[in-house]
């Protein structure tokens, strides 16, 4: 199993709206692919963090081949978004 776990900076101000956003967007993904989206209590300001567990690459490639919001959920994310963040993909070792 795989975890793909990315990290947005979003411009200030923005942190309920992109919430919003994302809310939404997912609701309407039919893939049973499991998803979560978190936000810092105690740590960087700004930021938000998505992780999605896949069994592997190919069925993570498949999902990302597949994933279309649209244009305007596009348009209005990187209202929402500052560049940087991060893109990574870390391989389950163990899990309880």
């Amino acid at each position: 199993m795989i975890v793909n776990r990315r990290t947005f900076i979003l411009r200030q101000g923005r942190r309920q709206s992109a919430i919003e956003a994302i809310k939404a967007t997912y609701a309407r993904d039919p893939s049973t692919v499991k998803l979560r989206w978190y936000t810092s209590d105690i740590g960087p300001f700004d930021q938000l963090v998505m992780e999605m567990e896949f069994q592997d690459l190919a069925e993570y490639n498949k999902y990302w081949t597949a994933f279309d919001p649209g244009e305007d959920f596009w348009k209005g994310w990187f209202d929402l978004t500052a560049t940087g963040g991060t893109n990574e993909i870390w391989e389950v070792v163990y899990q309880n």
